[in-house]
């Protein structure tokens, strides 16, 4: 599945989590974010769900580092592909909410 922009949301997945640290990495990309005015230093709300069941949902400032929140502190940024991920400052993000990866698990982003 491709991530879709629509109504100044996306609707995306999670084709795979960052085990290393417990980050959850998404298949959205800068380009759609700044479709619907995201940019680092916004919030984000989003809304997690599996097999349409929702799991968990917050906002979260989008960042370009960790630094920007404290410690235990949820964000947005862009990993290493390029691609929206979700995380806990020196935190395990799927871990402390249950998410894992797979075309059954869904990601709905907007701004805040």
């Amino acid at each position: 599945m491709n991530a879709e922009v629509k109504d100044n949301e996306i609707n995306g997945n999670i084709p795979v989590l960052d085990v290393q640290y417990g980050n959850v990495w998404t298949n959205i990309d800068k380009t759609q974010l700044e479709k619907i005015g995201i940019n680092p230093g916004d919030s984000i709300a989003f809304s997690i769900s599996y097999k349409g069941e929702l799991k968990y949902e917050a906002v979260v400032p989008f960042t370009t580092t960790f630094s920007a929140v404290p410690v235990d502190a949820e964000l947005a940024y862009m990993n290493s592909l390029l691609k929206l991920s979700l995380a806990i400052n020196q935190g395990d993000f799927a871990k402390v909410h249950g998410v894992s990866q797979g075309a059954d698990w869904n990601i709905k982003v907007k701004k805040r």
